[in-house]
């Protein structure tokens, strides 16, 4: 008999173990070249203490022996009818009914806590189609009365992209885009802009296309984002900002790359565009100057916005994100902006093509609602 028990985020050994089958389902279903986060950062998520979102792991055992992970995240301040949770069954034991007993344990789990509407994500490759017939994980889903609502593409960019490539992009944004000013830093976002930060944040995932989804757009709070920052702090990771202001100093505009100093996967996360100031460019406007520390992975520079200085020299720092990949983590300099005194959401959209880009794997969100 299948026994789902809650890990203790504090327990290491549970952790482990959960990791372990969370780590080898990901791989199996999306590839094992596929970036899935390292142990540690996934045991201090689960750690992190935050009133916006309760997030849960679970082992599954028969016999004593874990066959299977399970994990829940329930909204604690909006969407309080929605639950996200992921299944994830060792490859080797696929097929024996374990993933349904998992799945049925989680969505009872999940109408105790009063959740309605259940989310979860399925992936397959491009060439499978826009519905994934055929593909396990997305049969599993169908058999179990889940519905597609969100389909979203993941792209690959092999790195470095030509400087003269993105040179010729940024200046055509550059272009179209005169009647704002781009700000960037590593590590927390400035004091200064904070509020506008926040609001954009709060604003991804309503602002985004939500296909079937029902979602409500989150509570703005500043206080969140510098938790957010503490828990990028512990998990290793390096947060590059940018956002665009207008020539009131609104702030219409940000992105957000997040760099892993265990693995040096690099994350795009939350990127939006305030519907008053589209059309300009602005989505492709900031990856010339979010390339502000790419010279930094090859020198140990001091940096500030869009500048390195050398004993020898000072010069437009301008060189792609495909650094960022490029130098091992535990070689990353100190850096810090001039500026005086930051979550996967979902990527802008742009017309303009990056030569070199393949798409390979295909999500959708799928949506189940609880009688």
């Amino acid at each position: 008999m299948l026994e789902l028990m809650r890990i203790d985020p504090f327990d290491s050994r549970e952790v482990n173990l959960w990791w372990d089958i969370y780590a080898a389902a990901e791989r199996a279903d999306r590839g094992a070249g596929t970036a899935v986060w390292t142990r540690d950062e996934s045991r201090h998520e689960l750690q992190h203490d935050t009133a916006t979102i309760d997030r849960r792991a679970y082992l599954a055992r028969i016999d004593g022996e874990v066959v299977a992970g399970g994990r829940l995240a329930l909204p604690m301040r909006d969407n309080l009818r929605v639950a996200m949770l992921g299944v994830h069954v060792a490859p080797e034991l696929r097929r024996r009914g374990i993933g349904t007993a998992v799945l049925t344990a989680l969505e009872e789990e999940a109408r105790s806590a009063g959740r309605s509407i259940l989310k979860a994500n399925a992936s397959w490759p491009c060439s499978a189609g826009d519905d994934g017939s055929g593909v396990p994980g997305r049969e599993f889903a169908r058999r179990h009365g889940y519905a597609l609502a969100l389909g979203d593409v993941q792209s690959r960019l092999p790195l470095p992209v030509a400087a003269a490539h993105l040179d010729a992009l940024g200046a055509e944004a550059s272009a179209r885009s005169q009647d704002y000013s781009l700000r960037s830093w590593i590590g927390s976002v400035p004091q200064v802009l904070i509020g506008g930060w926040a609001e954009l944040d709060a604003a991804v995932d309503t602002e985004a296309p939500v296909g079937d989804l029902e979602i409500e757009r989150a509570t703005v709070d500043t206080s969140e984002i510098r938790r957010s920052e503490t828990l990028i702090a512990q998990q290793n990771r390096r947060s590059f900002g940018t956002v665009a202001c207008d020539r009131g100093g609104r702030v219409v505009a940000f992105t957000q790359l997040v760099v892993s100093g265990d693995d040096g996967n690099a994350y795009q996360w939350g990127t939006l565009v305030r519907r008053e100031a589209r059309g300009n460019r602005l989505g492709m406007a900031w990856p010339s100057r979010s390339r502000i520390c790419g010279c930094c992975w090859r020198t140990p520079l001091t940096c500030a916005p869009c500048t390195r200085t050398t004993p020898a020299s000072t010069s437009t720092c301008c060189r792609s994100t495909a650094a960022w990949a490029s130098r091992p983590p535990n070689s990353w300099p100190s850096c810090r902006s001039g500026w005086p005194e930051r979550r996967t959401r979902r990527t802008a959209h742009s017309s303009v093509q990056i030569t070199g880009v393949s798409r390979e794997l295909r999500f959708w969100t799928d949506i189940r609602l609880l009688n």
